[in-house]
């Protein structure tokens, strides 16, 4: 069968070796995009983006309520009923509880914008940080629906365990596609494929 040699210096013409005509060295490799490329950039994007809505409207109303049920605790485990002393309290609270949102707020800032630009530059670690945590995705489903059963005491409002589900068996999904996408094509849904050195483009 005909063919090429690695460096691409050669053709085997069904009997022997001859002079392709390229010269050795003028072929590097590269990863070429494809069709889906594109589409799974956007895909993972709309779900980060999905997820930070989904966080932003719901998150604090069940925070806000976890948050009054721990200081309302914890006033009531004090030694006296003195009002200053609860008012220290929810004061002290109040600071850690603002200390905590600004932390989140930043770290979140900051993955997201790291997030962002390997998606746009197609780091491919970052392929495989989204396969990883697709696929421990399906651990929590499995809390959800244990906390759906009301076994275990549930801190949050059964409402907020829907958005959970939904969330992780897009990402569980999207995590298998990804592994097909990289049997087929590689991550990414990118090519590995020879180009030339000095015009950059593809030989067949």
């Amino acid at each position: 069968m005909p063919a090429r040699s690695p460096d691409r210096a050669w053709w085997w013409d069904g009997n022997r070796w001859v002079p392709s005509g390229i010269a050795v060295g003028a072929v590097r490799y590269q990863y070429q995009p494809t069709a889906w490329t594109r589409r799974l950039q956007l895909i993972i994007v709309a779900l980060l983006v999905l997820g930070l809505v989904v966080a932003v409207l719901v998150l604090p109303s069940a925070m806000t309520q976890i948050f009054q049920q721990s200081i309302n605790r914890s006033v009531a485990q004090q030694p006296t009923n003195d009002p200053a002393a609860g008012a220290q309290v929810r004061q002290t609270m109040t600071s850690i509880m603002d200390a905590t949102v600004l932390f989140a707020g930043v770290f979140t800032v900051i993955f997201y914008g790291v997030v962002l630009v390997g998606i746009w530059k197609l780091w491919r670690w970052l392929y495989w940080y989204f396969v990883v945590s697709g696929l421990l995705a399906s651990v929590g489903l499995l809390q959800n629906l244990v906390d759906l059963t009301g076994v275990v005491p549930y801190p949050f409002p059964a409402w907020f365990i829907v958005p959970g589900v939904l969330s992780g068996l897009a990402w569980l999904i999207l995590a298998l596609w990804m592994i097909v996408v990289y049997r087929r094509y590689g991550t990414w849904a990118r090519r590995l494929m020879p180009v030339s050195a000095d015009t950059g483009t593809n030989f067949p």
